[in-house]
């Protein structure tokens, strides 16, 4: 069901974008300009947990061995998959971007990995976040627990989703304090 929504996204987006006669810089620009309008949005976080996060990410390898696997029975160009994984990149970046100026945590550091992202080390950081490919978790140094951030897709996209989002993460920060 995951791979049907994925490459059913893609392919509309990717079908929408060609209709609008944009080429791929152009849209990868376009997409750095919306993440970017929003960010400004963000305002810091009037209860901040602190502390030090760790942000992990997908890898450049990560990301394309999704979109191959998504993509699996269907032709699809190197060209394209590059597009699609930079777009995903830049999807990332947005999240790490929005948890640094929300300020949540003393602060944001981000790695990224090639698999697995709940074993990787926290090192000498109070939480780790990481995307996985049923959304994002945190997890607490100390604890084993690991705690979904839930999207609320019923906000409207922009910045009350990404405002949700941060709440949503900040709440979860809150709750492993707490534990």
């Amino acid at each position: 069901m995951r791979r049907l929504t994925l490459v059913t996204f893609i392919v509309i987006t990717f079908m929408f974008l060609i209709a609008c006669g944009l080429n791929h810089s152009e849209l990868l620009q376009k997409n750095t300009e919306i993440y970017s309008n929003i960010i400004k949005e963000i305002k810091p976080n009037q209860n901040p947990v602190g502390g030090a996060a760790l942000i992990i990410i997908p890898s450049d390898v990560e990301i394309q061995k999704r979109l191959i696997k998504a993509f699996s029975g269907t032709r699809v160009s190197q060209e394209q998959i590059d597009f699609f994984t930079a777009v995903s990149r830049n999807a990332y970046q947005f999240n790490v971007d929005a948890i640094a100026k929300r300020r949540i945590f003393d602060s944001v550091s981000v790695a990224r990995h090639n698999g697995n992202p709940a074993s990787y080390p926290i090192g000498n950081s109070d939480f780790i976040i990481f995307s996985d490919v049923d959304g994002w978790f945190i997890k607490g140094k100390s604890k084993l627990l690991i705690l979904p951030v839930m999207l609320d897709k019923n906000k409207p996209q922009g910045v009350p989703r990404t405002e949700a989002f941060l709440d949503e993460l900040n709440q979860q920060a809150q709750n492993l304090r707490a534990k």
